[in-house]
């Protein structure tokens, strides 16, 4: 499982980046390289780990800290409204 992760969180990323293009998110360029920088810190993480240099421990950090609370929490709430509403899905659309 845990060789899967760094695969699950790509194919996460990819689906994410495929649909903020197609919805002309106007900062979807920008998004996608926070997603490159993100997987490069992760697999940076796994080879040091490989190599016996860190504890699990720091994926968990890397986990809580940079995807959830660094990126989910702030960078992909940026684009949540706006997808949204080109998909009409927003909250105000619905009411």
């Amino acid at each position: 499982e845990r060789e899967q992760s760094p695969v699950k969180i790509e194919d996460h990323f990819d689906s994410e980046n495929k649909i903020l293009a197609d919805s002309l998110y106007p900062d979807h360029q920008h998004h996608a390289e926070l997603h490159r920088s993100l997987l490069g810190d992760l697999m940076e993480l796994k080879a040091r780990y490989i190599r016996g240099e860190i504890l699990p421990a720091a994926f968990f950090s890397f986990l809580l800290d940079d995807l959830i609370f660094g990126h989910l929490l702030e960078e992909d709430s940026k684009y949540f409204s706006y997808t949204g509403k080109r998909r009409g899905t927003s909250k105000n659309e619905q009411n």
